[in-house]
């Protein structure tokens, strides 16, 4: 696992957003400023209450920005509330590594999780809340801060359930390039989505919060943020629980959705269409068919070696890429390249071309396991063919594979076995699938 995880690293370039940092930050500091606003009028109903009004929301605009940048902050850079609030938290929050080792494993980001993972730190910062309400003084401020990061903290996963690219699939069944991919995708083309009220609206991800087409989908997660906000602060202030709060949060969030998924490559070439989209929305829990890697380009190595004969091994540098068969679920890769039989010095052009299968995920999806059936082909004087069937491990981090393989070959000049092996390394340039359940 630890080799996994280094290699990860090394090969992320970007890890799958909702909504960029500066995007959390105005929505939490927008959120709280109108939380403030409408629990003044009430602050002067004892002095306790005004007390505790105080601590929440004297020093408006710098208060406010530290909750949005808390908002920023959790899930993506800090682990857990409380590494907001500990010297030990804020320097893991600052290190490189610790964000992107979240950002690897990052399913709880994703519906339907992450609006349960608001769920679960929203009811600590309402305890908190509650609980730093009976307090006095220095332990006061110190609970109501506890409850403030937990609230933070929460509020990041019900931001991140909004984004059309956090949606529509099973991140937790699917790859991790796979799942990047899609994400990508769904976050710059939007989504139709409706909640339990019955508003429909197209949502985006990405660098699309305050542009004129997502502007309903703004308006949305604002007022969830802005209630969610509400419960815990008004909790503090007032030192009492409103469920109403809770209840307009469950309301706002998308509970259907069009349901769609993105066709293989190798379909939208001869169909000309991007999504097969269906007439009606879907609940949202029942949109959960994985992403799976459709069209990858890179560079690998293939090597054959014969038992009978292991100093007049088989090897090729190749080129290539490959893209998923429609309905049958494999890929055909096809890779062509210089290689060698028995000598280096005898150059011979090099065919590489194969049927993938995947077989499962571990860590995440950050290791992929797929059976690789395929041919390696050397064009020289002669045509020297070795046929494989091999297992397949690629580590996967961002857009980047990382790929291993072994297994028995067959010389099929000579019918002699052997042992065939492969590295490489290639980008995935597309996904398909999500959807749900026919």
């Amino acid at each position: 696992m630890r080799l996994v995880v280094v290699v990860s690293l090394l090969l992320t370039t970007a890890p799958a957003w909702a909504w960029r940092s500066r995007e959390h930050r105005a929505l939490g500091t927008e959120a709280y400023i109108a939380v403030c606003k409408r629990l003044e009028p009430l602050k002067d109903r004892d002095a306790a209450t005004a007390q505790r009004f105080a601590i929440a929301c004297n020093n408006l605009d710098v208060q406010a920005l530290l909750y949005g940048q808390a908002c920023n902050v959790s899930g993506d850079f800090a682990g857990s509330p409380g590494d907001m609030l500990t010297a030990l938290g804020a320097g893991i929050v600052t290190k490189r590594s610790n964000y992107l080792l979240l950002a690897l494993t990052n399913g709880a980001h994703f519906q339907p999780i992450a609006t349960r993972e608001w769920r679960h730190f929203h009811q600590l910062a309402l305890s908190g809340a509650l609980a730093a309400a009976k307090k006095q003084g220095a332990a006061q401020i110190a609970a109501f801060e506890e409850a403030f990061y937990d609230s933070a903290f929460g509020d990041h996963f019900l931001q991140d359930s909004f984004a059309a690219g956090h949606m529509g699939f099973n991140r937790h069944a699917s790859s991790a390039a796979a799942a990047k991919s899609f994400h990508d995708e769904w976050n710059e083309r939007g989504r139709m989505v409706r909640n339990r009220k019955g508003e429909t609206w197209r949502t985006y991800g990405d660098n699309y919060l305050d542009r004129p087409e997502n502007a309903a989908a703004r308006a949305h997660v604002l007022v969830a943020t802005t209630e969610s906000v509400y419960g815990v602060v008004a909790a503090f202030v007032l030192g009492e629980y409103d469920p109403a709060s809770d209840f307009a949060v469950w309301n706002e969030v998308a509970y259907t959705i069009e349901d769609a998924e993105l066709l293989p490559t190798f379909e939208t070439l001869f169909a000309g269409s991007q999504a097969l989209a269906q007439p009606e929305m879907l609940p949202l829990l029942s949109v959960q068919r994985p992403a799976v890697k459709d069209g990858a380009l890179g560079v690998w190595t293939a090597f054959a070696m014969r038992f009978d004969e292991p100093d007049h091994p088989t090897g090729a540098l190749l080129i290539g890429g490959d893209l998923i068969i429609p309905r049958i679920g494999v890929r055909a890769e096809l890779g062509g390249g210089v290689g060698f039989v028995g000598s280096m010095t005898e150059p011979a052009f090099a065919v590489d071309a194969s049927l993938v299968r995947p077989l499962g995920l571990s860590w995440s999806g950050l290791l992929s396991h797929e059976l690789d059936v395929g041919a390696l082909l050397m064009i020289g004087g002669d045509v020297d063919a070795t046929l494989r069937l091999a297992y397949r491990g690629n580590i996967e981090a961002g857009d980047w594979l990382l790929r291993l393989e072994v297994g028995p070959g067959l010389d099929l000049g000579d019918a002699e076995f052997g042992l065939f092996a492969g590295l490489g390394i290639l980008r995935v340039m597309g996904a398909a699938g999500g959807g749900g359940f026919f």
